[in-house]
């Protein structure tokens, strides 16, 4: 039997991968800055460590993609590389 942590880590870990990877997390301003998405259209989310104690789930995420155009405010010629997005 699954204790409250395992079933919540599960839980956690299917809604990042499954709403990142559908671009749902993009359309939330307060976690991803807009530009994220211009500069990285193929990006990938995956939970990188996530920590569990009763009800309380945290985890970091790692988000992959290709420079593709304009960052943080300044027009970087795209590089085409893939790398993990700071």
């Amino acid at each position: 039997m699954k204790t409250v942590e395992q079933k919540n880590i599960e839980i956690v870990t299917a809604f990042i991968e499954a709403a990142g990877n559908r671009s749902e997390l993009d359309r939330t301003e307060q976690f991803f800055a807009e530009q994220l998405g211009e500069a990285f259209t193929d990006r990938h989310y995956a939970v990188d460590e996530i920590l569990a104690q009763g009800e309380k789930v945290t985890a970091r995420i790692a988000i992959t993609g290709t420079h593709q155009g304009a960052f943080a405010g300044k027009a970087h010629r795209p590089i085409g590389k893939n790398y993990a997005v700071p």
